[in-house]
C-alpha cells in the first residue's frame, strides 16, 4: 500500500475518539493506552476527540463535534485507530457510511469489535464469567441484578449474556425485573441504583455493572439511600479504571489491560499500513481485580499472610540461592514492561544480600526498578506484590536462624522502602498537579478575559507554552453562510516561535508538514472548538504532559474565548452599523424637528384665525335669528293686512249691492230718483276699483308672503348651518389645540433623541 509518507519518515496515526477523560476514567485510559504505544512504536499520533458519531445522549450538541474527523484524509495520514465507543449510539450501517469517508485508509478498531473491520477487544466473556462465579461460589450470592451497557454496543450485549449465561449455569433462574438498561455512565449507575432499591425496594445482594463508571454511580446513590457496601450489597464494574483502586470501598471489578490492547492495535496497523489486508480480530485476557466492594481484601493483602507459604524449597536449595526461573516467571508476569535483566539482578541481590554480600544492593536495585516503574507510567505499589511473592516463595528455603532474620528484615525494608517511595511519588505529584491546577487557573483566566481577537491570541501565546504544551495550532471556521466547511489558522505556535494566521480560508485540514514539528516524534490532541449548536474552529495541542484533562478543561476555555470574542466582535459591528444609523437619523431627524416646529406656528397662527371664524359664525348666526323674528313679524303683520283687504272687499261687495239696489230703486222712482241713480253709479265704479284694487293688493301681500316664508326657511337652513360649521369649527379648533400639544411633545422628544444620539 502506498502511504502519505516516505519510508524514511514516521507514520502519522489518527486515532479517533470521544474525548480525553470521562466515563469513569475509561476513556483516560484508552487515550493514554494509545498515546504510549505511538511511543513505544515512534509513530506520530493525532488523538482526535470528535464526540460519539452524529448523537449521544450525553450532549445535545454531539453532532457538532464531529467534523474534526473530517480533518483527516489520505494526504495527512497513513492510518486510523477508532475507539469502538464512537459508534455507540449509531447502527452499523450508519459507522460503515462514516468510514467510508476514509476510503484507502486502514482503519482498526480498539475496545470493542466492529464487524468487517480489524480489531483489538477484550476477552469479555472469560472475565465476566469469573467474576459472577466468584460472586456466587465465594460469596453465595443468589439474587444477582445486572445494570446493562449502551444497547447495540457489542461489549455491552457479551457482558449481558454472559450474565443470563452464568445465572443458569448455576441453577439461578434469570429476572428480566432485576436487569436496569444503562449507557455507560454515572447516571446510568445512580438511576439503577433508585429502581432497585427506592422504587422496588427488591431483595438484591450484589449488583454487577457493565463497566466502572456505572458501578461508581450506582455505589454512590446506594450508599445515599443508607445502604452499606459491602456489608449490604455488593457491587462490581468492568474495565479496572483508574479510579477503581481509589474508591472508598476499593472496586472489585474485571481490568481490561488497555496498553496492550493499544500495542497490539498499533503493531497490527503497522502491519495493515506495509500491506496486511485480511481482517484480524484478536482478543486480549480480562482479569479479574478483587478489591473490598464484593466484601474480599485485596490480592495483595492475602499474598502478604505467612499462613500460605509453600514447604521447604528444596530446589532453590539446591541452587544455593540462585535465582530459579519458576520465580523469575512469576516476578515478570507481575510487573510487565520492565528490562528482564533488572528483575534478574534485583532478586539476585536479595539471596546475595542474605547470603552476607554487600549490603544495600538488594535496595540499591529495588530503586532502579521502581525508577523504571514510574518511567512507564505504572503504579509503585505494583512492587508490593513483588516483595509479597518473593517472601511467599523463599522464606522457608534459609534454615539458618539469621539468614531468615536478613530475610526478614530485607522484606521490611523493602516494604518501608516502597512505601516511602509511594509517598514522596505522591506528594510530588501533587505538587506538580496543583503547580499544572494553578498553571491552568491562571491560563484560563487570561483566556476568559481576552475580550477580543487580538488579545485572545496574545493570551494564548502567552499561557500555553507554560502548561508544558511544546507546540499548538488553533482554526477558526469560517463564519459566513454556507462556507462552515472552512477554516483557516487563527494562531500557531512551536518551539517558541509564533505563527500568525493566514487570512485565507480552506476546506478543514490538518496543519501543513511544514508546519508542524521537525525532528521529533510528536502526539497531537485534536479538539473541536464549539459553543452549543454553533461551530467556531479546531485546536491541536502537541502533548507534553499526558494529561488528557487538561486538553479537554482548554477545549471549552478557549471554545467559550472564542465565543466571547466573537460576540464582542458582532456588538462591535452592531455598535458601527447603529452609530451610522443614528448619524442617519439625525439627517433625518433634525429637519423633521424644523418642520414640526414650522407646523406648530402655522397651527398657531390659524389657531387664531379659527377663533375669529368661531366669533363671526356667532355673531352671523345671531343675526340670522333676528332677521328671522323681524320676517315671522312681518308674515304676522301680512296676514292681518290680507284680513283687512278681506273685510274691504266684503265691504265693497255690501256697497257694490246697495249702488245696484240703489240703482234700482231710483229706477222705479223715475225723474225723482236719476240723482241717486247717478250716485249709485259712481259707488258702484268706487266699489269696483277698490275690488280690483284690493285684489292686486291681495295678489301682492301673497306674493310678500310666500317670499317671506322662503327666507324664513332659508333663514333657518342658515342658521342650521352656520350652527354646524360652529361646532365643527369648534371641533377643528380643538383638534388643533390637541395637535399643537402633540407636535411641542413631539418636538421635545425628537430633540431628546437627538441629545442621546450626540
Amino acid at each position: 500500500m502506498e502511504t502519505a509518507k516516505n519510508n524514511s519518515q514516521r507514520l502519522n496515526v489518527a486515532f479517533f475518539i470521544e474525548q480525553s477523560t470521562g466515563n469513569g476514567g475509561f476513556q483516560d485510559a484508552v487515550w493514554g493506552g494509545v498515546s504510549s504505544a505511538a511511543k513505544k512504536y515512534d509513530i506520530n499520533l493525532f488523538s482526535i476527540a470528535g464526540g460519539s458519531i452524529d448523537t449521544s445522549p450525553y450532549n445535545p450538541y454531539e453532532i457538532n463535534r464531529n467534523f474534526v474527523y473530517d480533518l483527516v484524509n489520505k494526504k495527512n495520514i497513513d492510518g486510523i485507530i477508532t475507539s469502538c465507543t464512537v459508534k455507540n449510539f449509531i447502527t452499523l450501517e450508519r459507522f460503515r457510511e462514516f468510514a467510508g469517508h476514509f476510503s484507502g485508509l486502514p482503519l482498526i478498531s480498539i475496545v470493542g469489535p466492529i464487524d468487517g473491520y480489524s480489531d483489538v477487544h477484550v476477552d469479555n466473556k472469560s472475565g465476566m464469567k469469573e467474576l459472577i462465579k466468584h460472586m456466587i461460589v465465594q460469596h453465595g450470592c443468589k439474587n444477582l441484578a445486572f445494570i446493562t451497557g449502551s444497547q447495540g454496543n457489542p461489549d455491552a450485549e457479551e457482558r449481558f449474556n454472559v450474565y443470563k449465561e452464568v445465572l443458569l449455569a448455576n441453577g439461578h433462574q434469570f429476572r428480566p425485573e432485576l436487569v436496569f438498561n444503562g449507557v455507560f455512565d454515572e447516571a446510568s449507575g445512580e438511576k439503577a441504583a433508585d429502581y432497585f432499591f427506592k422504587e422496588n425496594k427488591f431483595e438484591i445482594d450484589f449488583i454487577i455493572a457493565s463497566n466502572d463508571a456505572m458501578a461508581f454511580g450506582a455505589l454512590n446513590r446506594a450508599r445515599e439511600l443508607g445502604k452499606k457496601i459491602p456489608d449490604d450489597i455488593s457491587i462490581t464494574g468492568f474495565d479496572d479504571t483508574s479510579e477503581a483502586a481509589a474508591y472508598n470501598p476499593s472496586l472489585t471489578t474485571v481490568k481490561q489491560d488497555f496498553a496492550d490492547m493499544a500495542s497490539k492495535a498499533v503493531e497490527m496497523l503497522i502491519d495493515m499500513i506495509h500491506g496486511k489486508t485480511f481482517v484480524e480480530s484478536v482478543s486480549v485476557p480480562a482479569k479479574l481485580i478483587i478489591r473490598q466492594s464484593c466484601g474480599c481484601y485485596s490480592k495483595e493483602i492475602l499474598q502478604a499472610n505467612i499462613e500460605n507459604l509453600p514447604v521447604k524449597n528444596k530446589k532453590m536449595k539446591q541452587k544455593h540461592f540462585k535465582i530459579s526461573d519458576e520465580i523469575f516467571n512469576k516476578v515478570a508476569e507481575l510487573i510487565t514492561g520492565i528490562d528482564q535483566r533488572l528483575i534478574t539482578d534485583t532478586i539476585q541481590c536479595y539471596f546475595d544480600e542474605i547470603n552476607g554480600g554487600m549490603k544495600g544492593l538488594f535496595l540499591t536495585k529495588l530503586k532502579e526498578m521502581l525508577n523504571e516503574i514510574i518511567r512507564i507510567n505504572r503504579d509503585p505499589f505494583e512492587l508490593q506484590n513483588v516483595i509479597s511473592l518473593i517472601r511467599t516463595e523463599t522464606f522457608l528455603a534459609f534454615d539458618d536462624k539469621i539468614k531468615c532474620l536478613t530475610a526478614d528484615n530485607l522484606i521490611n525494608q523493602a516494604r518501608v522502602f516502597i512505601g516511602e517511595m509511594s509517598k514522596q511519588i505522591k506528594d510530588f505529584n501533587k505538587i506538580i498537579s496543583e503547580k499544572q491546577s494553578r498553571a491552568l487557573r491562571d491560563a484560563g483566566l487570561a483566556l476568559i478575559t481576552a475580550f477580543d481577537f487580538e488579545s485572545l491570541k496574545e493570551s494564548l501565546i502567552n499561557q500555553l507554552p507554560g502548561l508544558n504544551i511544546p507546540s499548538f495550532y488553533i482554526y477558526r471556521i469560517n463564519d459566513a453562510k454556507g462556507y462552515e466547511s472552512e477554516s483557516r489558522l487563527y494562531v500557531g505556535y512551536r518551539d517558541g516561535n509564533v505563527m500568525h494566521g493566514n487570512a485565507e480560508y480552506r476546506s478543514h485540514s490538518l496543519p501543513e508538514p511544514e508546519l508542524l514539528p521537525q525532528g521529533r516524534r510528536f502526539t497531537f490532541a485534536v479538539h473541536p472548538l464549539s459553543f452549543k449548536d454553533k461551530k467556531l474552529g479546531y485546536a491541536l495541542f502537541e502533548l507534553g504532559p499526558e494529561d488528557g484533562a487538561l486538553f479537554d478543561t482548554l477545549q471549552g476555555q478557549i471554545s467559550s474565548s472564542l465565543m466571547g470574542s466573537e460576540l464582542l466582535l458582532q456588538m462591535q459591528n452592531t455598535e458601527k452599523i447603529l452609530t451610522k444609523r443614528s448619524t442617519n437619523i439625525q439627517e433625518l431627524v433634525t429637519p423633521m424637528i424644523d418642520s414640526i416646529r414650522k407646523i406648530h406656528m402655522m397651527t398657531g397662527e390659524k389657531l387664531g384665525t379659527i377663533g375669529e371664524l368661531i366669533n363671526l359664525t356667532k355673531e352671523n348666526n345671531e343675526k340670522l335669528k333676528s332677521a328671522s323674528l323681524l320676517i315671522e313679524e312681518m308674515g304676522n303683520k301680512i296676514f292681518k293686512m290680507m284680513d283687512a283687504v278681506k273685510a274691504i272687499n266684503s265691504v265693497s261687495s255690501a256697497v257694490n249691492i246697495l249702488a245696484l239696489n240703489t240703482t234700482i230703486e231710483a229706477a222705479h222712482a223715475g225723474a225723482h230718483g236719476k240723482g241717486f241713480s247717478v250716485i249709485a253709479g259712481e259707488i258702484r265704479k268706487l266699489s269696483t276699483s277698490v275690488k280690483n284694487n284690493t285684489g292686486q293688493i291681495e295678489r301682492l301681500l301673497n306674493d310678500i308672503r310666500t317670499n317671506l316664508e322662503n327666507s324664513k326657511k332659508a333663514d333657518k337652513d342658515s342658521q342650521e348651518t352656520f350652527t354646524r360649521l360652529e361646532k365643527d369649527v369648534i371641533n377643528v379648533s380643538g383638534t388643533l389645540k390637541e395637535t399643537i400639544i402633540e407636535l411641542e411633545n413631539l418636538s421635545k422628544n425628537s430633540s431628546k433623541i437627538l441629545d442621546v444620539m450626540k
